[in-house]
């Protein structure tokens, strides 16, 4: 059986196939609720969530699981009260590990724990490992494919603010992973952001720097109306900073830096 929704005016969606799994599943239950909350469009949707209409269209899409805030939108956007649907998408998150046996997983040389990551321990939002091959954590490695997400925590933040203007538009953090020894800069873009990349080509370029031998990494691109984070530097080897640029159709309109940390 498959779910074929209507996206108000215009094309249909495509169909999908519940026995896909658990993704497929969570992305059918949120065009049944759109559908029951008047079969409003994305874009009308979008003016109700204050999220863009493709990140909207994409969460029912079922090719890959949506953030939480997303989702929060979305089902804030239909009427009921988000909080309630928080247990099906945990629940939809942890159908995707019990997807992959950890046999198989521990068969694979690509395997994070294989590489020295930490094994998720429980808790109400199980770890969900990356579809790309594992990396071990060492300078330049992906901290989600060197598997540093598991112990994650955030060392430090700062608010970002329009130069010249009493505007927050995100918070620039430095995240650490203790098990790794590693750490990054991660970017959470805030509502204010959404509405000028809604008007504007917005660019996020996440920068993260050891202070005793200048090392520094850094990514730009365009904003995705959801966490943007850089490359790892090792914490064993000198103090760490995370910073942001934020670029307004290729205008420098936003810097900040954290402090230097000392992580062990």
């Amino acid at each position: 059986m498959t779910s074929k929704a209507g996206n108000g005016p215009g094309r249909p969606e495509a169909a999908i196939d519940p026995q896909t799994g658990p993704i497929a599943r969570f992305a059918i239950e949120l065009r049944q609720l759109r559908q029951s909350s008047g079969g409003r469009t994305y874009a009308a949707l979008a003016r109700r969530a204050r999220v863009s209409a493709s990140a909207l269209s994409d969460a029912a899409r079922g090719a890959r699981l949506p953030t939480w805030p997303v989702v929060e939108a979305f089902v804030a956007a239909c009427g009921p009260e988000p909080a309630a649907w928080r247990e099906r998408w945990l629940a939809a998150q942890a159908g995707l590990v019990k997807s992959t046996p950890s046999s198989a997983r521990a068969a694979d040389a690509t395997d994070p724990v294989a590489l020295g990551a930490q094994r998720p321990t429980g808790g109400d939002s199980p770890y969900a490992w990356q579809p790309w091959p594992a990396q071990q954590a060492v300078d330049g490695a992906d901290p989600e494919q060197a598997g540093c997400g598991q112990d994650a925590t955030t060392a430090t933040a700062f608010r970002v603010a329009l130069a010249g203007q009493r505007v927050i538009i995100g918070q620039i953090q430095l995240r650490h992973s203790q098990h790794s020894h590693a750490a990054w800069s991660r970017f959470e873009g805030f509502h204010s952001l959404d509405e000028l990349a809604r008007r504007h080509h917005v660019e996020i370029e996440v920068i993260v720097r050891r202070e005793s031998s200048q090392d520094r990494l850094a990514a730009r691109m365009d904003y995705a109306f959801d966490y943007h984070w850089s490359d790892l530097l090792r914490t064993d080897q000198g103090p760490i900073t995370a910073e942001v640029s934020v670029y307004l159709d290729d205008r420098l309109v936003a810097h900040q830096a954290t402090h230097a940390c000392h992580l062990a």
